[in-house]
């Protein structure tokens, strides 16, 4: 696609990328739409404090094991 002088494509992985975010904004919305600020986490509060301490600690890994092999 062509805007003027720019060229844009659209891939595969640019529509995974839209389909993740788009899934991240539909469960950000869950989680705070009702209940987001109580003390006791309903489900989709757990599910995301989940993913949250998921996410992290394999990157974490990753680099730590990198940084070993050096």
């Amino acid at each position: 696609m062509n805007i003027g002088n720019l060229y844009f494509s659209f891939t595969n992985p640019s529509l995974s990328m839209l389909l993740t975010l788009s899934l991240v904004l539909l469960l950000v919305h869950f989680v705070t739409k009702n209940g987001g600020g109580n003390s006791v986490p309903n489900a989709w509060q757990s599910l995301v404090e989940l993913i949250h301490d998921f996410v992290p600690n394999p990157v974490n890994e990753q680099i730590r094991w990198s940084f070993r092999k050096c």
